[in-house]
């Protein structure tokens, strides 16, 4: 594996859902079947966030999935199944899930979809891990042909101008409560 560097301190800001569903464990509920967004421990995601840069400078190759190359899917993939989230394989089937975020309320754990190859399509072609956020400045973590780098998100005319949307996946904006009960989503309709 390759050691990344540290990254700065992460702005937080809050995400309003239209509706919460707390959830009544502290254990984080880790499933994606209903394309809800889930409670997902900060603790977890902080290691999430911080595995996934262990994978920098390692190669992209298409159709990889890990752990000594990758594609853009498969190195989300990877990255949430070893945090315990299994996500499809394929970035159409990703960004099924979860709920769209605007680009200025991008948080770290999200995903960022962008066009493939051709910016005058709307086919989804490319994922990325958003990372960190410093205040409207996006950085994301992605297998690219230069494989597995950090970019910023409006730094990059290539990706600035095929970046589609963005999906939360994890619930980062609040935290998990103990109540009585069992695991329920947090659901965001």
């Amino acid at each position: 594996m390759h050691k990344g560097k540290k990254s700065h301190k992460v702005k937080k800001t809050k995400h309003k859902h239209s509706k919460i569903v707390q959830a009544k464990t502290q254990e984080p509920v880790q499933s994606v079947e209903d394309g809800n967004t889930f409670i997902f421990a900060h603790s977890t995601l902080d290691s999430l966030l911080e595995y996934s840069r262990n994978y920098l400078g390692c190669s992209y190759h298409r159709g990889s999935a890990g752990p000594s190359s990758f594609d853009c899917a498969g190195f989300v993939h990877f990255l949430f199944r070893h945090s315990g989230t299994v996500l499809p394989r394929d970035a159409r089937a990703q960004a099924l899930l979860g709920v769209n975020i605007a680009k200025d309320e991008i948080q770290p754990g999200d995903l960022l979809f962008f066009r493939g190859r051709s910016a005058s399509s709307n086919r989804i072609g490319h994922v990325a891990l958003a990372i960190e956020r410093i205040d409207d400045k996006v950085f994301f973590i992605h297998a690219s042909t230069r494989g597995i780098v950090i970019d910023q998100l409006d730094s990059l005319e290539y990706y600035k101008k095929r970046f589609l949307f963005s999906k939360r996946i994890l619930n980062t904006s609040f935290p998990t409560a103990s109540v009585q009960g069992t695991p329920r989503y947090l659901a965001a309709h």
